[in-house]
């Protein structure tokens, strides 16, 4: 990668790694106006910070299945406030995955190359490490996967992007950590 380039000509100029990471999943929650925000209304008010919220329709648009993503460190309380939400809605349940790490992968140029986010995951499968959840953006793309496989994960992604000179830097240092960037 040329440090000349502009940030539009690379599509993926630096990477990240996040371990200590907890997916909560809320299954069978009402689809109606306000419940996503009177949730997260919820956690914000027990200072717990969320990122990577993702939320799709289910059973033929009468429930959302909500995900999101937690500190290992705040997943009990996360955890406690969703079962205290959950419990509001018959059938809805939660689902708790932890010791996960989020890798992302980010660049400018991701809104003009195409095929990025096929080639992150075809570095991530090739190592046999499955994806436990994606979330992107214009110029963020995000993944779980199993802690343990994180930095294999990350190492198989620099190389795919042709990164290998940041991940010798950060080498030295214990590889890259991911800034705050929650919600």
């Amino acid at each position: 990668m040329s440090d000349n380039a502009s940030p539009e000509e690379v599509a993926v100029r630096s990477t990240a790694l996040k371990t200590g990471v907890s997916r909560i999943t809320l299954r069978g929650v009402p689809h109606q106006a306000g419940i996503a925000a009177r949730f997260f209304r919820e956690i914000g008010d027990q200072q717990i910070n969320v990122s990577d919220i993702i939320q799709s329709v289910s059973n033929g648009g009468s429930n959302v299945t909500m995900s999101f993503t937690v500190s290992s460190e705040q997943t009990a309380r996360a955890r406690a406030a969703s079962e205290d939400f959950v419990r509001q809605y018959e059938g809805s349940r939660i689902e708790v995955t932890e010791n996960l790490a989020r890798l992302r992968v980010v660049g400018m140029g991701m809104r003009t190359h195409s095929g990025v986010a096929a080639k992150l995951f075809e570095a991530v499968a090739a190592e046999g490490i499955n994806i436990e959840n994606i979330s992107t953006s214009e110029i963020v793309i995000s993944v779980l996967v199993p802690a343990e496989q994180g930095p294999r994960a990350l190492a198989a992604v620099r190389k795919a992007f042709g990164l290998l000179d940041e991940a010798e830097d950060e080498a030295a240092d214990g590889g890259a950590l991911e800034p705050d960037l929650d919600l």
